[in-house]
């Protein structure tokens, strides 16, 4: 399996409605994948200004 990095959105919304928890999720991955997953945070995606994604 090759990394996976998973980028997570810190703009400041997303921020305080809740993707700080979820980049605590790295520290509490199983065994198996650790070094396997990354969390990176990201400055605002705009994902919440898509239309298509129901923002």
């Amino acid at each position: 399996m090759d990394k996976v990095t998973v980028e997570i959105c810190c703009g400041t919304a997303c921020y305080l409605l809740g993707a700080a928890r979820l980049m605590e999720l790295e520290a509490n991955l199983p065994e198996e994948l650790k070094g396997k997953v990354e969390f990176e945070a990201k400055a605002c995606l705009g994902m919440c200004n898509d239309d298509r994604l129901g923002g």
